[in-house]
């Protein structure tokens, strides 16, 4: 069964599967409307929780999203990108996630997340 999800910018997406989808999503950009990611869910919320979780691994050029969970390599990782504070664990992951969410304000403010009822 073949569902069709028609987006605000025009992009379609096709759903083949067999699940009883009824909600479409999709990640536009503001500025030109180009489609950067969509997909189909079997409910309006789940479908905002896929577009939501989804936003900072699809939209590039916003900096690098940084680890959060401590592992050998990661005072190397974070000095790397801009980290100067102290050797602590738990200062290097409360710096990581600062970074992240303002990452993901820049993301949201210049991306319109579209959800659609098929």
């Amino acid at each position: 069964m073949t569902k069709i999800a028609t987006f605000s910018n025009g992009t379609t997406d096709a759903y083949n599967g067999h699940r009883d989808v009824t909600a479409a999503w999709a990640i536009i950009r503001k500025s030109d409307g180009s489609l950067i990611a969509s997909g189909h869910s079997l409910d309006r919320d789940r479908a905002a929780g896929t577009a939501a979780g989804n936003l900072p691994y699809v939209c590039h050029g916003y900096g690098p999203l940084l680890p959060t969970r401590a592992y050998p390599g990661i005072e190397k990782t974070l000095r790397r990108c801009g980290y100067t504070g102290p050797r602590s664990t738990a200062a290097m992951t409360a710096w990581a996630r600062e970074q992240n969410a303002a990452r993901r304000a820049l993301i949201e403010a210049d991306h319109t997340v579209e959800i659609i009822n098929l």
